[in-house]
């Protein structure tokens, strides 16, 4: 006797599932497809704080003392994802636990 499996009851399943989850490709951290990408390399907002070895805590005040928001933190890297205007950022880079500063890459696919 063959066993039978109910399709439609698992591919509705599967439908209801992922129109209940929420998406995340309209995340903060990522550009929408309605920004040129001319103005986001003309005006990064975005930008890669490199601190030194041992240092993160001091690095993340001196970035709340500059009114600027940490968006991500990455560890291994020991970077900060920081957001704010250029002029704001660029005056961290006078810090002794800043090694540099540079905004974030734009990323995009290629398509034909």
């Amino acid at each position: 006797m063959k066993k039978r499996f109910c399709y439609g009851l698992s591919v509705a399943s599967l439908f209801a599932y992922s129109a209940s989850t929420p998406s995340h490709a309209q995340a903060p951290q990522f550009p929408t497809l309605n920004t040129p990408l001319t103005q986001e390399k003309e005006n990064p907002t975005r930008f890669y704080v490199k601190y030194h070895d041992g240092n993160k805590q001091r690095a993340v005040d001196l970035v709340v003392s500059q009114n600027l928001t940490i968006i991500d933190s990455i560890e291994k890297l020991q970077v900060l994802v920081v957001s704010g205007s250029q002029s704001e950022v660029e005056r961290l880079q006078e810090s002794e636990y800043v090694d540099y500063v540079e905004p974030e890459p734009i990323r995009q696919l290629y398509s034909k």
